[in-house]
């Protein structure tokens, strides 16, 4: 689903048990970043970001959102 939120991608990833920093590493931002995006101060990541949110969720359960 492409309509998947910024902050339910990562709510979902940390649930797989990946931190805040594993996620920033992944998709090459700072942890504050991962933060805001994982409590909705930012909601309108870039889609590249967007991007590879998607598919670091596609890594950690299998499937793209």
């Amino acid at each position: 689903d492409k309509t998947m939120k910024p902050r339910t991608l990562v709510a979902n990833i940390k649930k797989k048990g990946l931190s805040n920093e594993a996620i920033a590493k992944n998709i090459g931002c700072s942890t504050a970043y991962v933060a805001k995006l994982n409590n909705g101060t930012r909601t309108t990541p870039s889609y590249i970001v967007m991007d590879k949110l998607r598919a670091l969720y596609a890594e950690v359960f299998g499937a793209r959102p």
